[in-house]
C-alpha cells in the first residue's frame, strides 16, 4: 500500500483512483445487491421511456393511417342539406358513412352478437392497409356484393368467409373477413367487432328509422400539402350550429399522443418508485460495507490519508458501481422495450417501430448514477470520523462519538422536510422548528450529531 500523497491535484485524484480499485477487489462480491439494485431500476425506467419515445414517433409517421383520410366530419343526425353542396366543392374524392350498433346472427350456427355495423359508400379507407382475406373481397364489398365482418366474430362462432350474415331485415353474403382497420386496434375488435356492409344496403336493413341512433361520418382525401385546417375554417361557424365534429390528421395525432404521452408517464412514475426502492437497498448494502471497512480506513489514516481522502475511495467505488448498474440496466432496458410493443400491440392503434433511444438512455444513466451516488452519500459521511487509533484499539468509539455536523444537518433536513412539507405556513411568528426547544416539542431529544 503506497503512502497517501499529502498535496491534492492529478497525482492525487490518480492514486485515490488506484486505491479505489484496489480496495474493492475483495468487496466486489458483495456489492452486487448494489449493482442489481440499480440496474433493474433503469431498465424499467429506460425501457418504458424508450418505448414511449417510439410510441410517439410511430404515431406521427403514421398519423393518417389512425385517421384514414385527410378530414372526417361527423355528427349524431344527417348532414344539413344546405351544408351538403359546400361539402361536396371541397374535394372530389369523398366517401359516406353510416353506423350504428345491432344484433346481427349468423344463420348456419345459430349465433347473435350486438356489433357495430357501418355501411361505407366510396374508397374508404384512403390511408393505411385494409387488411382483408381474400384480397379480391375489398373490390366484391365495393360493388356491393356482399359484407366484411371482423375475424374475431368469424371466429367466435366458427362462421367462416361465404356463409350469411342477417342484419336486421337484410341477408348478406360474408365475402371475407377483415384482420386489421386503420385506426383500429385489436382490443377495441375484440370488445366491439364490426361487420361492413355497402352503403346502399343499409336502408335495406330497416333499421335507420327515426329516432335511431346513427352516426353519420363523411371522409375526404385532398392532395397533397392541402392545409386542412385553413381550407376548413370559413366552415367553423356552420359546422358548430350543425352539430358536426371536425377530425384532422393533425388534431388525431395531437390527441392520440397525449393520450399515450400520458400514460407512459405514469409508467414511468411507477419505473421511478421501483428504482427508488432499489436505491433503499443500496444505501443499506453500503452501510453494512462502510461497517466492514473501518479498520482499512483507520490504516489509511495512520498511513496520511485525511479524512476526505478516506472518503473520496470509497465515494468512487460507489460511483464507479453505480455507473455500472446504470448501463447495464440501460442495456437491459433496451432490450425490455423491444418486447413491450408485442406485449401491448392488441392496445396500440399503430404499429411501433423500435429502435434505440439514446435520450431515454441518457437521463435513466444519470438518474441511476445521481441516485446511486445521493443513496450512499449519507452511509459514507461516517468514514471521515474513523480515527486512525481504530488500529490498535478495536473498541476505540471516539470516532463515532464525536459530533459530525455533516451528517447530522443532512438527517436534520429529512426531519425538517417530512413536517414543513405537509404545512402550508406556520402557526405563530417563528418556525416551531427553529430552535432546539422547538424541536423537542415536535420529535423529542435534539440529535447529539445536529450540533447546538
Amino acid at each position: 500500500m503506497h503512502r497517501a500523497p499529502t498535496a491534492e491535484g492529478a497525482a492525487g485524484w490518480g492514486w485515490l483512483l488506484r486505491m479505489a480499485w484496489r480496495d474493492s477487489r475483495r468487496g466486489r462480491g458483495r456489492l452486487l445487491l448494489f449493482v442489481a439494485g440499480v440496474a433493474l431500476g433503469i431498465a424499467a425506467l429506460v425501457g418504458i421511456n424508450s418505448f414511449g419515445d417510439n410510441l410517439a414517433r410511430s404515431i406521427n409517421e403514421q398519423a393518417r393511417e389512425l385517421v384514414g383520410a385527410d378530414l372526417v366530419l361527423s355528427s349524431s343526425q344527417p348532414f344539413d342539406s344546405a351544408l351538403v353542396p359546400a361539402l361536396r366543392r371541397l374535394s372530389p374524392v369523398q366517401a359516406q358513412e353510416r353506423a350504428f350498433g345491432s344484433l346481427v346472427q349468423f344463420p348456419r350456427v345459430q349465433g347473435v352478437r350486438l356489433a357495430q355495423v357501418r355501411g361505407i359508400t366510396g374508397g374508404f379507407p384512403y390511408y393505411g392497409d385494409w387488411d382483408v382475406q381474400p384480397r379480391a373481397a375489398v373490390a366484391a364489398f365495393r360493388a356491393g356484393r356482399g359484407a366484411l365482418v371482423d375475424d374475431v366474430l368469424l371466429s367466435q362462432f366458427g362462421a367462416r368467409v361465404g356463409d350469411s350474415v342477417r342484419v336486421g331485415r337484410l341477408s348478406l353474403l360474408i365475402v371475407g373477413k377483415v384482420l386489421h382497420t386503420p385506426g383500429q386496434s385489436g382490443l377495441s375488435s375484440a370488445v366491439a367487432p364490426t361487420v361492413f356492409v355497402p352503403g346502399a344496403l343499409v336502408a335495406a336493413t330497416g333499421l335507420v328509422q327515426r329516432g335511431s341512433r346513427v352516426q353519420y361520418r363523411q371522409y375526404f382525401q385532398f392532395k397533397a400539402g392541402t392545409d386542412v385546417a385553413a381550407l376548413i375554417k370559413p366552415f367553423e361557424t356552420r359546422f358548430d350550429q350543425a352539430n358536426i365534429d371536425s377530425d384532422t390528421v393533425a388534431s388525431r395525432q395531437q390527441r392520440t399522443g397525449r393520450a399515450f404521452h400520458d400514460l407512459t408517464r405514469y409508467l414511468s412514475l411507477v419505473a421511478f418508485v421501483a428504482l427508488l426502492l432499489g436505491c433503499v437497498g443500496v444505501a443499506s448494502t453500503v452501510s453494512l460495507y462502510v461497517r466492514e471497512k473501518l479498520a482499512a480506513v483507520a490504516v489509511l489514516r495512520c498511513l496520511g490519508a485525511s479524512g476526505r481522502q478516506a472518503l473520496l475511495i470509497y465515494l468512487i467505488q460507489t460511483a464507479g458501481l453505480g455507473l455500472l448498474g446504470a448501463l447495464i440496466g440501460a442495456a437491459l432496458g433496451a432490450g425490455v422495450q423491444a418486447i413491450l410493443p408485442r406485449v401491448l400491440g392488441d392496445f396500440l392503434p399503430v404499429a411501433v417501430r423500435v429502435g434505440v433511444s439514446w435520450p431515454a438512455i441518457a437521463t435513466g444513466v444519470g438518474a441511476g448514477l445521481g441516485l446511486a451516488v445521493l443513496f450512499a452519500l449519507l452511509p459514507l459521511l461516517s468514514i471521515r470520523r474513523v480515527a486512525p487509533l481504530r488500529v490498535l484499539r478495536a473498541a476505540f468509539e471516539a470516532d463515532t462519538a464525536a459530533p459530525d455536523r455533516c451528517a447530522g444537518w443532512c438527517w436534520a433536513c429529512w426531519r425538517w422536510a417530512s413536517w414543513v412539507l405537509p404545512t402550508c405556513k406556520p402557526t405563530s411568528g417563528s418556525w416551531p422548528w427553529a430552535s432546539a426547544r422547538g424541536w423537542r416539542r415536535r420529535w423529542g431529544p435534539w440529535p447529539a450529531s445536529a450540533g447546538p
